[in-house]
């Protein structure tokens, strides 16, 4: 995946819809938009890359279209998303303290402003820890 320091083309219809704050990052196909110049870091990474494939299958103009506007789409897109990136942070982590510091970290953006409050944290939280892929009918 390419990384660049700009916004994403579809920009002005996020900001219209999300409440959008420093340092939150865009995958739109195979581009990781990062208009605040922030580290990626590994488990970052795979979370991106959830989405890039996620958008290959529904297209990318399409999967951006019904993540704006259909929660139920974007939550079945953001918890395999948040899944793969804890899994990712768990190969470094091997302290559980330090796991479960970091699954309410997840937890808590999860659960956030920015993706709807859709769940609450304890939901997020279970959601994120599953070892299994969370399953929607969408």
């Amino acid at each position: 995946m390419i990384i660049k320091i700009e916004p994403p083309p579809n920009y002005d219809k996020l900001k219209a819809v999300f409440t959008l704050h420093e340092g939150v990052v865009f995958t739109y196909g195979e581009i990781i938009y990062n208009p605040d110049g922030l580290r990626i870091n590994r488990p970052l990474l795979k979370h991106e890359e959830m989405h890039f494939e996620q958008q290959k299958k529904y297209g990318v103009e399409n999967w951006w279209d019904r993540y704006m506007v259909q929660t139920a789409f974007r939550l079945s897109q953001e918890i395999p998303a948040f899944q793969a990136q804890y899994k990712e942070a768990k190969k470094k982590l091997k302290d559980k303290n330090w796991q479960y510091r970091y699954l309410l970290q997840l937890a808590g953006q999860l659960s956030s402003e920015l993706y709807g409050k859709l769940m609450t944290l304890e939901e997020a939280k279970n959601a994120i820890q599953k070892d299994e892929p969370f399953a929607f009918d969408i």
